[in-house]
This record gives C-alpha cells, sequence and structure tokens, in this order.
C-alpha cells in the first residue's frame, strides 16, 4: 500500500554514485550510530572529503537533508517488502522483521525512523511530516498483511488488525533501539514474539 508521500525509486535514487548521495550515505550512517544531533555539516564535509559549501549546496539546512534521507530509506525500505510480495502472509511478516535484524547487523546501527523517533520532540515540522508518513506506510503494510493471513488461516483472528500492526512495528522499533543495551538479544526477542503470537492456535 502506498501514500502520497511516497516517492518513486528512480527519484530516490538520482544522482547515484554523486555528491549529494555520498553527503546522504554518510549522515544516514551517523544518524544511525550517533543520533540526529550528534554530527554537523562539517562533520559530512569531513567525512567525506567536500567542504562543507557543498554540502550546503545540496542541502541548505539540516532540515533538507533530514527529509531527504527520510524519502530515500522510506523507498529503498519498501522496495525490499516489494520483493517478497507474492509470498505468503507468514513468510512476509518474517521478512519485515528480517529487515531490522539486518539492519542492526550492520554494525549495531538503528533505524533511521526509530532514530529521529528518539529525536522527535526538537524535529522541525518537515522531517516530522516524513516521519509520520513512514509510520504509517508501515502500519498499513502490516494490517494489510496480518487481514491476509487470518483470510488464509496462516494467523490467528485479529480483533483489530491495524492496532496489531501498530504493536508490531512498535515492538520492533523499539527493540532495535534497546538491541545495543541487549547485544541484539532484544530484537531476537520481539522478532520471536511476533511470529509466535501471529501463530493459529493448535487444537
Amino acid at each position: 500500500m502506498r501514500s502520497e508521500a511516497r516517492v518513486s525509486r528512480a527519484e530516490a535514487g538520482s544522482d547515484s554514485g554523486g555528491t549529494r548521495e555520498k553527503i546522504l550515505d554518510a549522515a544516514q550512517e551517523l544518524l544511525q550510530t550517533q543520533g540526529y544531533h550528534a554530527f554537523s555539516f562539517r562533520d559530512l564535509a569531513d567525512r567525506i572529503g567536500i567542504k562543507s559549501a557543498s554540502v550546503h549546496y545540496y542541502f541548505p539546512a539540516k532540515e533538507d537533508l533530514s527529509v531527504a534521507l527520510l524519502v530515500r530509506y522510506h523507498a529503498r525500505f519498501f522496495a525490499r517488502l516489494d520483493q517478497v510480495e507474492t509470498r505468503r502472509p507468514a513468510e512476509r511478516i518474517a521478512a519485515y522483521a528480517a529487515l531490522f535484524v539486518r539492519t542492526f547487523q550492520e554494525g549495531q546501527r538503528i533505524c533511521p525512523g526509530a532514530s529521529f523517533a528518539a529525536d522527535f520532540a526538537t524535529l522541525p515540522e518537515a522531517p516530522r511530516k516524513a516521519l509520520l508518513a513512514f509510520y504509517k506506510d508501515n502500519v498499513r503494510w502490516l494490517e494489510s498483511v496480518l487481514r491476509a493471513g487470518v483470510e488464509l488461516g496462516e494467523f490467528r483472528p485479529i480483533k483489530n488488525p491495524a492496532s496489531a500492526a501498530g504493536g508490531i512495528f512498535s515492538a520492533l522499533e523499539g527493540a532495535i533501539l534497546l538491541g545495543r543495551v541487549s547485544n541484539g538479544r532484544s530484537l531476537k526477542n520481539a522478532r520471536e514474539w511476533v511470529l509466535a503470537n501471529l501463530q493459529p492456535v493448535s487444537h
């Protein structure tokens, strides 16, 4: 399911290999490992060997950089989900949870959505809107898969699929935040809990 806030993968991937993409790559790594307020444009410039003015050329303010980061990650995240679109609901949920595990395994990185959410109170309005679009699209996707799973008998009956979808997303985002504290066990536990609680009750 798609929202108006989503962009095409071609648009999100423009300037591939160029300076703009290198800036976004460096910013995403710092966001995922250190946090939104832990790096500056000077840090980005030094990291990829350019002048700060070059960063400002592509992104006049950190707000612009933040929106671009979220839009790109949003598109890439759902591109991965598109790859499992034809699989059975249980396999799609497992693949969804695996995205969070894989992200953490890349140097204990956290999801950009979780990183931005941790600083939501101090984010400008534009990044907030982009973050909310990411959240809503995740919940919509999960809800549609849950409904399909229930209809096919793969999942137990779910009284409120929208609420359950929000719970799954929250559980995985929270688990990835706690991953560094638990050395990844929180993600493993959350993934197992999600999958186990969707299974039909055996008679």
